[in-house]
This record gives structure tokens, sequence and C-alpha cells, in this order.
């Protein structure tokens, strides 16, 4: 699996890399499975999570697995910043956030996330 707790500007954030997953919808769900099962172990309301999900299509199929580990884990994130979501994807995130009550906040960089998750 790709995904990891990584530490920035002395913050643990878990960085789930969706990225590059187009038209290998079992490995995104396998990754989507590890990412979720790590963070229904933390603490509700403890982590920082960053999401990448540049070059993965948004299919109903994939927006299908975003949105159950959405509500898995929502309980256990303090915040999440997202990579790779602009024009239609940003409308689609901005779904699974209502859909699922999880606040997500588009970057258009992955230090921009990071720099946000930190504060």
């Amino acid at each position: 699996m790709k995904s990891e707790w990584i530490l920035f500007n002395g913050k643990r954030i878990f960085f789930a890399h969706y990225e590059d997953f187009a038209g290998r919808y079992d490995a995104l769900r396998a990754e989507i499975d590890f990412v979720t099962s790590n963070l229904v172990r933390e603490p509700k309301n403890s982590t920082l999570l960053l999401v990448d999900v540049r070059d993965t299509p948004g299919t109903p199929e994939n927006v299908d697995l975003l949105k159950a580990s959405a509500l898995a884990v929502k309980p256990h994130v303090v915040k999440t910043g997202v990579v790779g979501v602009s024009g239609y994807r940003r409308m689609i995130m901005r779904t699974i956030s209502t859909l699922t009550g999880m606040p997500l906040m588009a970057f258009d960089t992955l230090e921009e996330a990071k720099e946000w998750l930190a504060k």
C-alpha cells in the first residue's frame, strides 16, 4: 500500500495516496480499505488527513468507494485536505462532503494542503 503517516511541521498527517488509479478499480478499493482500516483505529477527532486523487477518475464506482470511506473515518478526522480536484471533480468532492457530513477542503498543491492541515 502507498498510503502512510507523514510528519509535516511537527504534525502527524495520514497521507491517503489515491492518485494514479485510472483503470485500476480493485487496486483503488484495496488502497481505500487500507486507509479506512487504519483511520478507524485512531481516537475520535484526532486525525489530520491528506487525500491525493490526481489522475484517478471520478467514476460513480470510485465515488462510492470514497463516500463509504469518508462515512467510516469521519468521526476520527479533524481536518481533510484534498489535492487533485478541479472542475467537475470539485463538484464531486462537494457532493461527497454534503452526503457524508465530512468537511473537505480542496487545494491545488500538496504543499498548500499540508500547510493548512498543520496550522
